[in-house]
């Protein structure tokens, strides 16, 4: 999980969608679970410089 959270905050945009998009798929499968940290390290995509990332994620956190 570490290296998940390194890569979200990856100064590379692309790296920083790719892991928010293959996490959150992971989600919605219910591969992974939303519980304590793993929602606060995800909490920071809300307002991320990429408007394709904060779209990513109000989209996640609305239908999760």
């Amino acid at each position: 999980m570490s290296k998940i959270t390194k890569a979200l905050r990856d100064p590379c945009e692309v790296v920083r969608r790719q892991m928010f998009l293959s996490y959150s798929l992971s989600c919605c499968r219910d591969y992974v679970k939303w519980r304590g940290v793993l929602f606060l390290w995800f909490l920071p995509s809300l307002v991320d410089e990429s408007e394709k990332i904060r779209h990513l994620a109000d989209y996640l956190f609305e239908n999760i």
